[in-house]
């Protein structure tokens, strides 16, 4: 039997039959890449002076932000904090204290407690998925959203 199949698929046959499905298989591989690959640069214009989603900063989600509309939270978020102070929970033991900080002043000086740097921050959010290696930043953004939520 073994040598009808033979007969009927000569050798040159049979290795242009496993030339043309490696070949195919390479050209499916290399479609499949460069649709990943579209995507993922797409989607790094879409997102190119915006923070990525995905990226938080504590419970806050700073995905989709600007630089302006950063500034803008952490200005509102600095004026409510020297406006209400901080409140913070203390258990030292069994026993439970409710503190509360709020800006310092004597007469004409007023310290604040607690600042936050929206240059620092807005830095910090907008380098996450956007440092290390080319495949880093290539396929960090989506990572972050679909994996970091």
């Amino acid at each position: 039997m073994n040598e009808e199949i033979k007969e009927t698929f000569p050798t040159s046959i049979r290795s242009r039959r496993w030339l043309k499905m490696t070949g195919l298989f390479f050209l499916a591989l290399l479609i499949v890449f460069g649709a990943v690959s579209g995507a993922a640069a797409a989607y790094l214009k879409l997102y190119q002076n915006k923070v990525y989603p995905g990226v938080y900063a504590g419970h806050y989600h700073l995905g989709n932000m600007t630089r302006a509309d950063l500034s803008n939270f952490i200005e509102t978020t600095n004026n409510r904090l020297s406006k209400e102070g901080i409140n913070l929970d203390v258990t030292v033991g069994d026993k439970k204290t409710a503190l509360r900080l709020s800006t310092i002043s004597n007469d004409s000086n007023a310290a604040e407690l607690v600042k936050l740097d929206s240059y620092a921050m807005w830095q910090n959010a907008y380098a996450v998925g956007r440092t290390g290696n080319a495949v880093q930043r290539l396929f960090g953004p989506m990572y972050y959203r679909l994996l970091n939520t």
